[in-house]
This record gives C-alpha cells, structure tokens and sequence, in this order.
C-alpha cells in the first residue's frame, strides 16, 4: 500500500479521494488478518485507517459503505461497533462454525458419565494434589463426554495444567484425541 500510495500522491491524487481510502481500509484488513484478526470493529478499523493514511475518519464512513456495496467488505452489525470483515474470511469463520455445530451435535458413544469423570478426577485431585477449580473440572468433564471442548483463557489460568490432566483422563478411558493450539 505505502508503494502505490506514494505514486498515486507523485501524480496528484487526493489524499481523500475514495479509492485511496477504501485501498487503506482492505489494506488494514489485510494487516489485521496478517496478525489474526478476522475481522476488524469499524472503529478500530477507521483509527488504523486514519493513522496509515494521515486523513480523519470522516471521509472513511462513506468510503467503507461503497466497500460493502461492491461486496469488498462485508460489514455485520455487532455490539459496540459493525465488524468489518474480507468476504473470504467471513466465509471460512461461517464454515468453520458449521462444522463446529455439526461435530458438537454428534452423539458421543461410549464415553463415560459424568459422575464417573468427577470420581475419576476428585481422585487425581487427591494424589497428585491439583489445585483444580470446578471450572477445570467441568472443563475435564466436558472434555470426556462431548466431541468438542474448546479451551480458552489468559495466561496464568490453568490452561496447560488441565490439558495435561484431559491428556491423562482421556488415556486412562481409553479415549483417542486431538489437540490444536490455534494462538
């Protein structure tokens, strides 16, 4: 973007001419997708617009609407500010969400009730004296009666730890399983 926007300020483009500015806005799409964002607030999305291209965030309101009218963009309205979103991301987000639902819908067969899970762990919260919370527990619990569990949270809370438990409670039921670490 930097390249062709010097050119196009060489030979006299106006800094606030439209195209310049819906080219700035998938470019801090892209920036962001590059970073691991799927999508950016609108907000958010004119600051960074704004500061890579030296314009206020005026002119980008009606920018970005042209953007979603010619389907560059797409933009949702969510809470606080719409998402702004590159079509194929949006795409890939909604089939991933699919086939999420879809495996979560699945029956689990054989896995173990649980009653049996929470026996199971108070006994290893015993042994190996973990400092587990319910929510750990319910995690594990989860974990080894659904087809899908997804673990979230910031540092320091215990995500490693209760992997490494899931890890061993999946071995000692005879479970097979995967592990994905997306960060």
């Amino acid at each position: 973007f930097a390249t062709a926007d010097r050119i196009a300020r060489s030979v006299g483009i106006d800094p606030r001419d439209p195209s310049r500015l819906q080219a700035g806005m998938v470019y801090c799409l892209h920036d962001a997708a590059g970073e691991g964002h799927l999508l950016l607030p609108a907000a958010r999305l004119f600051e960074q617009a704004s500061e890579l291209m030296k314009v206020p965030t005026e002119p980008l309101e009606p920018a970005l609407r042209q953007l979603h009218e010619a389907e560059e963009v797409i933009v949702e309205q969510a809470p606080g500010s719409p998402a702004v979103y590159l079509p194929h991301l949006l795409k890939a987000e909604q089939e991933v969400a699919a086939r999420v639902l879809e495996f979560a819908s699945r029956k689990m067969e054989g896995a173990p009730t649980p009653e049996h899970t929470r026996r199971w762990m108070a006994r290893r919260r015993e042994r190996d004296r973990l400092p587990l919370t319910e929510q750990q527990v319910e995690a594990i619990c989860t974990a080894l009666t659904e087809h899908i569990c997804i673990i979230t949270g910031g540092p320091g809370t215990g995500k490693t730890t209760l992997t490494r438990l899931l890890v061993r409670a999946c071995q000692a039921h005879g479970r097979r399983m995967a592990l994905a670490a997306p960060t």
